[in-house]
């Protein structure tokens, strides 16, 4: 089974951290403001992400950035299922097509027009939105935790 997108963990200093390791440690009161600034925390990181995508014709790479939260423990994630969004953020090398003709390919279709040997179709550079917009908000959610144990 393929997987579609990206997901990007985001360990936000060792304050946040320790936070969510040792949350049972924590009385009712602190563990739900511990959650509730990794909540925060996530969707500013989505939202962030969503403003540094690059918007293509379909708008699918925007429109498939979503966070959600982890249920068991103190811990949010930002995903992009759009299937061509690691590509955008790491880019590609050059990528070589060409006909086999021990296979009876002797040409393919680009753009309704029948080519054959060796198609170069050019390296992609990268254009990163999920990892500035991890260290965007990184430094707001680590002063926000750090504003809980005050």
């Amino acid at each position: 089974m393929s997987r579609r997108g990206i997901d990007i963990k985001m360990f936000s200093g060792e304050v946040v951290k320790k936070a969510a390791n040792d949350i049972k440690r924590y009385d009712k009161e602190t563990q739900g403001k511990i959650r509730n600034v990794i909540a925060k925390g996530t969707i500013a990181v989505m939202k962030a992400a969503i403003t540094k995508a690059p918007m293509g014709p379909t708008g699918s790479l925007k429109a498939g950035i979503h966070s959600e939260m982890e249920r068991e423990k103190p811990q949010g994630i930002v995903k992009s299922d759009a299937p061509h969004s690691h590509l955008v953020e790491f880019g590609t090398v050059e990528r070589i097509a060409s006909n086999d003709p021990r296979k009876g390919k002797k040409a393919m279709r680009i753009n309704d027009k029948f080519v054959s040997g060796v198609i170069r179709t050019g390296k992609m550079p990268k254009r990163p939105f999920m990892r500035p917009a991890m260290m965007q908000e990184r430094g707001k959610i680590e002063n926000e935790m750090e504003k809980v144990f005050q």
